[in-house]
């Protein structure tokens, strides 16, 4: 009911089922970014870059219940949700551990327009966990999350759209 994304089926049964919980705040980051971030070009063959094997477990326990989820639609006849796309982890995860920007766009060939939309999206998104769970520690985890995030020219676009 707290949870206002494309993908928000597949973040409420991520919940229900804990498949967050224990994450740090840069590895919550990196595995939410999969609700929200879709490549607008199609990938070189290569796998997405994940920043940690804890990481790489929720992706794929988030793509398990996407494919569960997928194939009730399918069977229902019903409109099929987006597969996540984690093409964007990594870039999430060095944003929030507090890396430099120009390196993370040099290394991703990502805009830095792109970026910020996607980390506000992101934003939403922990701040949606943040609210819906019902576990203290993801709470606290998300919204540490939402703070690593909300640095830079993130924040700053923040700012500047408020004035």
């Amino acid at each position: 009911m707290r949870i206002y994304s494309e993908l928000d089926l597949v973040a409420a049964e991520a919940l229900r089922l804990d498949v967050w919980e224990g994450l740090d705040a840069p590895d919550l980051a990196a595995a939410l970014s999969v609700l929200v971030f879709e490549a607008r070009r199609t990938e070189d063959g290569r796998g997405p870059r994940l920043p940690s094997a804890a990481v790489s477990e929720a992706v794929s326990l988030t793509r398990r219940l996407w494919a569960d989820l997928s194939a009730l639609e399918k069977h229902h006849k019903l409109d099929q949700l987006r597969e996540p796309d984690a093409g964007f982890a990594w870039a999430a995860h060095a944003w929030a551990r507090g890396d430099d920007l120009d390196d993370i766009l040099r290394a991703t060939g990502m805009p830095a327009g792109d970026f910020v939309r996607v980390v506000k999206q992101l934003l939403d998104v922990t701040d949606q966990i943040a609210a819906a769970t019902t576990s203290a520690a993801l709470r606290r985890t998300a919204r540490e999350a939402g703070d690593l995030l909300n640095r830079g020219i993130v924040a700053y676009t923040t700012v500047a759209a408020e004035i």
